[in-house]
């Protein structure tokens, strides 16, 4: 399995970050960094939502790369997502195993971290 470092943010103070609104989820979403240097973020079934602006459009989001110039919409209010990398603690540079995240505990491909779905889960 190829390393990759998953952060959580949310309202929760257990989040690595913590972000202080109501309109954002306890749990809101995730980021994992892959080991190509990627960000890959899963909403973790927010009331909320997450939304990604592409092409002018705001599209709702499940689970994507997310480029750091792109603007996420988090509940009601919107983050450049390199503002909220900027944010998020220090990690070794080399990444590490670690155990699936707690909030969603996905089953993720090993090259890059995404979220590989069973039939009965969509």
């Amino acid at each position: 399995m190829a390393p990759f470092v998953t952060f959580r943010v949310g309202r929760s103070l257990e989040s690595d970050l913590v972000l202080d609104d109501p309109g954002i989820s306890r749990k809101h979403m995730e980021i994992t960094l892959t080991s190509d240097q990627r960000y890959f973020v899963v909403d973790c079934g927010t009331t909320g939502g997450t939304r990604v602006q592409r092409n002018g459009e705001w599209k709702d989001l499940s689970q994507d790369f997310i480029a750091p110039a792109e603007l996420l919409e988090l509940g009601d209010r919107q983050y450049r997502f390199a503002e909220l990398i900027a944010r998020l603690p220090a990690r070794s540079t080399t990444l590490t195993k670690q155990p699936e995240p707690l909030s969603v505990r996905p089953r993720r491909k090993s090259s890059t971290g995404e979220v590989e779905f069973t039939p009965s889960q969509r």
